[in-house]
């Protein structure tokens, strides 16, 4: 049963920033790209400033022990989603409890597992979750993309997008059902307390540097504050 009280029960306007920072550690100059995703603006998320682009490519030169901060604001205004439960279909429903019995949370990576992976390790995050869930639909014929984003406090997450609309969060459920979090998310339903960057297509999450990257120290952070 939902939390009716929780924030992420209603729409949610969000100051948020993604910050790369980048230092030559090496004797020699360097030249790289940071590569940095931006947030995407959808039915239930629109942002501003509208990023025209999925994606900012900032070409750097550094010379030894020099430093550049990147920082890229912007403002989110995220709606809560949640579907009749009329929508679901068995198939759906079966796909969903079989990946969060057989999976447990665990061993998370800056990328995404894969769906084989996920089976075999059976220790995975939540991108691990999803691709197995949209492998197990994906058998049953139904649609869906992972959406990669992050929480309202900062860290990474990744959740699903079922053909028809339909939500799904299966390794925030998985965890809910255990009593290990209180964030929002299970199938039919993810609340307002994230902010989506990618959905579809290319795993866009993090920042990344491309180029000559040896001796190149970098950090990134996602910051979030309810407005």
């Amino acid at each position: 049963m939902l939390d009716f009280w929780r924030f992420y029960n209603r729409p949610q306007r969000y100051h948020a920033r993604i910050e790369v920072q980048v230092k030559n550690t090496g004797k020699q100059t360097k030249h790289c790209t940071v590569v940095i995703p931006l947030p995407l603006s959808a039915e239930y998320q629109k942002i501003t400033p509208e990023f025209a682009e999925r994606k900012m490519l900032c070409e750097l030169e550094l010379k030894p022990a020099q430093e550049e901060l990147i920082s890229v604001p912007f403002e989110a205004y995220v709606l809560p989603r949640k579907v009749d439960d009329a929508m679901i279909t068995n198939a759906i429903r079966q796909a969903n409890e079989f990946v969060i019995g057989y999976l447990q949370y665990g061993n998370a990576i800056e990328g995404l597992y894969t769906a084989q992976q996920a089976r075999e390790k059976r220790i995975v995050d939540c991108g691990g979750f999803d691709s197995l869930l949209q492998d197990e639909l994906q058998k049953k014929g139904i649609a869906s993309n992972i959406v990669a984003g992050f929480w309202s406090d900062g860290k990474m997450h990744a959740w699903l997008e079922i053909a028809g609309g339909i939500p799904a969060d299966p390794s925030v459920e998985y965890l809910r059902r255990q009593g290990r979090t209180k964030k929002s998310g299970r199938l039919g339903f993810v609340g307002s307390d994230r902010i989506a960057i990618s959905s579809g297509g290319e795993f866009l999450q993090h920042p990344f540097l491309s180029g000559e990257t040896a001796q190149l120290h970098y950090e990134k952070h996602f910051y979030c504050t309810r407005a």
